[in-house]
C-alpha cells in the first residue's frame, strides 16, 4: 500500500521544528489527508489559476473531508507525499512544521471541492479498506517473525 510507513519515515527527514511521532501511529491520518489532497488536486485543476494557498485552510478542509483531526505534522507529511503541482517540490525543500501558520502552498481553488464530496466518499472508503488490510498483514508479519 501506497503510502506505507516506510514511506512516511522517508519524507519525515525533510520537517523540522517539533517532535517526530513515530511513522506507525500517524499513518492513518497521513493515508487518508494524502489521499484527500491527491483527489482535490485531481478534481479542481482545470477549475482556475492555481494560486498560493494557506496550508492551514487546506489542512481544515481536510479534517472537513476525512472526518478526524489533522494535526500540522501528519499534514505536512500527506504533502511531501504527494507534490499536489509540479512547481512546488515539497520533497527538495526542508518544512519547518513550527512555521506551518505561515506556509502556503500553491494549489488550484478548492471552492466546487464540495461537488466531489460523494467521490471522496468512495475514495475515503477504498482507502479505509486498505488500511484495514494492510494492519492485517502487518500482524501478520509480526507472528512469523
Amino acid at each position: 500500500m501506497y503510502p506505507d510507513s516506510e514511506d512516511i519515515r522517508r519524507v519525515m527527514k525533510n520537517l523540522s521544528g517539533v517532535p517526530k511521532p513515530t511513522p506507525e501511529f500517524i499513518w492513518q491520518i497521513v493515508v487518508l489527508a494524502r489521499g484527500f489532497l491527491f483527489e482535490a488536486g485531481r478534481a479542481c485543476k482545470n477549475h482556475g489559476r492555481h494560486a498560493l494557498v494557506p496550508a492551514e485552510q487546506l489542512r481544515a478542509q481536510a479534517e472537513a473531508f476525512v472526518g478526524q483531526p489533522v494535526s500540522p505534522y501528519e499534514f505536512c507529511v500527506a504533502l511531501l507525499l504527494v507534490a499536489p503541482t509540479p512547481t512546488l517540490r515539497p520533497h527538495r525543500r526542508p518544512i519547518d512544521v513550527s512555521k506551518f501558520e505561515t506556509l502556503e502552498i500553491k494549489f488550484p481553488p478548492t471552492e466546487r471541492m464540495e461537488e466531489y464530496r460523494e467521490r471522496w466518499t468512495e475514495v475515503q472508503k477504498q482507502l479505509e479498506a486498505e488500511i484495514e488490510r494492510e494492519k492485517i498483514a502487518q500482524s501478520a508479519r509480526r507472528m512469523f517473525q
